[in-house]
């Protein structure tokens, strides 16, 4: 049984546990977001980032990259300065899985929690297939 397939089993989807950005419109330091189980509400003052939280979750949760991706979330700061790419850790039965996409070079990664050497390890670096996950595996 591959690694992806391990999970597939798992009755209900995945749930979203943390959020991180760097180098996105107006977050030129890492930015962390951590969600709860059950209902999350993120509010703040105008131009605070509640907007692109959400376009960064739907750019996750969407694997395959979206004409003009890399534009829309290229840094608002000096070019040059801060990497542009976002994650997201999914939390799916007792494992936990990370979506990264590097806007700037395009690439977008899924790997699991490897427990034994806390880190993740690759499982997949191709977009139809990470996008599959995200709906079969995931329920996305």
């Amino acid at each position: 049984m591959s690694a992806v397939a391990a999970s597939a089993s798992h009755t209900s989807g995945a749930i979203i546990t943390e959020v991180v950005l760097q180098g996105i419109r107006r977050f030129g330091d890492v930015r962390r977001f951590t969600f709860g189980p059950g209902y999350n509400v993120v509010h703040g003052l105008a131009s605070s980032g509640k907007t692109t939280l959400h376009d960064v979750l739907l750019s996750l949760l969407f694997a395959t990259p979206a004409e003009g991706e890399k534009e829309a979330f290229a840094s608002l700061l000096p070019q040059g300065k801060v990497a542009c790419r976002a994650g997201m850790t999914l939390s799916l039965g007792n494992e936990l899985w990370r979506v990264l996409k590097d806007y700037q070079q395009g690439v977008t990664t899924l790997s699991r929690f490897n427990a034994a050497e806390k880190r993740f390890d690759l499982v997949l670096s191709d977009v139809p297939a990470i996008q599959r996950w995200l709906v079969e595996t995931a329920r996305f």
